[in-house]
C-alpha cells in the first residue's frame, strides 16, 4: 500500500509548495503547553508548532522546491538553540531527513489506518517518521508515527517560546553551526538539562565551556625553561638505563611537551575574558566555576550547594559565550 518516494519527485507538479517539518524532544521535565495555537511569520515562511507528546514538532510553510526546506534546517536549528539558551526549553533533534512512504491508494490507506487506530482519515497520502526531520508537499495530507514515554512536565510560555525563537531566526547566524566547536558545546548545553544528578549536569555543562577553549602556548620564557629540560631528558635517556628508568624518563617527556600548552584554566579564563558582555568578575566566576568542576572531579564531592550556584552561574555565563557565537562571532 506505501512505497518510499523522494518528495522531489513530485516538484514537477506547477505550483507545488514545500513545507519542512523539524520535531524537537523536550528535556525531561519540559513543554510548551498551548504552542500549538500560535503562528508566525518570517521573510515569507509561515511558522507553525504542533504538541505531540513528547515531541513539539516546528512547521515552516512556503517553500519553493524541497531543496529549499532542507537548507533552512540549519537556521531554524541555531535558533532553537537560541531558545535553549534564553529560556532553559532544552531539546534533541535528529538531523537526518526521513523519506515518505507515500500510498498508492490514499483513500483505501485512510480505511486501513482507521480500523486499526481508531481515526476519521477521509484520505491519506503517505506516512513518515515522525521522529525525524522530512520536507513534503504542503497540501499532502500525511499522518506522523513517533514513539515516546510519559513525564511532568515544568511549563514555558507559548509567547516566550515564540519571541525567542523569533530573536534566533533573525539573529543567529545558521553558519555558526558549521565549526564543530561551537556545535558540540551547543549540544552539550542542551544536553546537562537532561541530566539527572546535579554533578552529572554541572560536569555536562562544563564541558561546554571547556570545547569552546583554544590551544594556546605558555609564555616564551617558560618554552625556553621546558625546551631545556625534554633535551636533558634526551641526553638521559641515552645512557645505560633499566626498564623502569626508560618508561619514566618516558613518561617526564611526554609529560613535558603535554605542558607546553596553556593549561585548561588558563584557557578558560582567556575564553571568558575575550567573550563581550562578560565583566571582570564574570571572568573570575567562569574560573571558578573550572575550578570547583576540577575538584567534583578530582575529589569526588563538592556540596550540594556550591554545585547549584555554580549551575546557576554557569548557565548565564556559558550562554553569553554561546549566543556570541551563535551571532557569528569568534
Amino acid at each position: 500500500m506505501f512505497a518510499i518516494e523522494a518528495p522531489s519527485s513530485r516538484a514537477l507538479l506547477a505550483d507545488v509548495s514545500f513545507s519542512l517539518r523539524v520535531p524537537i524532544r523536550l528535556a525531561p521535565g519540559r513543554s510548551v503547553a498551548g504552542i500549538g495555537r500560535e503562528s508566525f511569520s518570517i521573510d515569507g515562511k509561515l511558522y507553525r508548532f504542533s504538541e505531540e507528546d513528547p515531541y513539539l514538532a516546528i512547521l515552516v510553510d512556503n517553500f519553493s522546491c524541497e531543496e529549499a526546506a532542507q537548507n533552512h534546517f540549519d537556521r531554524l536549528l541555531a535558533a532553537l538553540y537560541w531558545v535553549a539558551i534564553d529560556r532553559g526549553v532544552a531539546f534533541t533533534a535528529g538531523r537526518h531527513f526521513d523519506k515518505i512512504a507515500f500510498a498508492s491508494d490514499p483513500v483505501l490507506a485512510a480505511k486501513n489506518l482507521n480500523k486499526a487506530f481508531w481515526l476519521e482519515l477521509k484520505r491519506c497520502d503517505g506516512i513518515a517518521n515522525g521522529n525525524m526531520p522530512c520536507v513534503y508537499s504542503t497540501e499532502a495530507q500525511l499522518r506522523f508515527m513517533t514513539v515516546g514515554d510519559a513525564t511532568i512536565h515544568i511549563g514555558t510560555l507559548p509567547s516566550q517560546f515564540v519571541d525567542s525563537l523569533t530573536s534566533g531566526l533573525l539573529g543567529c547566524d545558521a553558519g555558526a553551526l558549521s565549526d564543530k566547536r561551537t556545535k558540540t558545546a551547543l549540544e552539550l548545553y542542551c544536553a546537562h538539562y537532561h541530566e539527572v544528578s546535579r554533578p552529572a549536569r554541572f560536569i555536562a555543562l562544563v564541558m561546554a565551556m571547556e570545547v569552546l577553549t583554544r590551544k594556546t602556548e605558555k609564555a616564551r620564557i617558560v618554552l625556553d625553561l621546558m625546551e631545556k629540560w625534554i633535551d636533558e631528558t634526551d641526553i638521559v635517556q641515552q645512557g645505560d638505563r633499566s626498564a623502569d628508568e626508560r618508561e619514566a624518563l618516558e613518561s617526564i617527556k611526554s609529560e613535558l611537551l603535554f605542558r607546553k600548552d596553556a593549561s585548561l584554566r588558563t584557557r578558560v579564563r582567556r575564553l571568558a575574558a575575550g567573550t563581550p558582555d562578560l565583566s571582570e568578575a564574570d571572568v573570575a566566576r567562569a574560573v571558578r566555576i573550572y575550578d570547583t568542576r576540577s575538584l567534583l572531579v578530582h575529589e569526588g564531592a563538592v556540596p550540594e550547594r556550591v554545585i547549584d550556584d555554580a549551575i546557576h552561574d554557569g548557565q548565564r555565563i556559558i550562554g553569553i559565550m554561546l549566543r556570541h557565537r551563535l551571532r557569528g562571532g569568534p
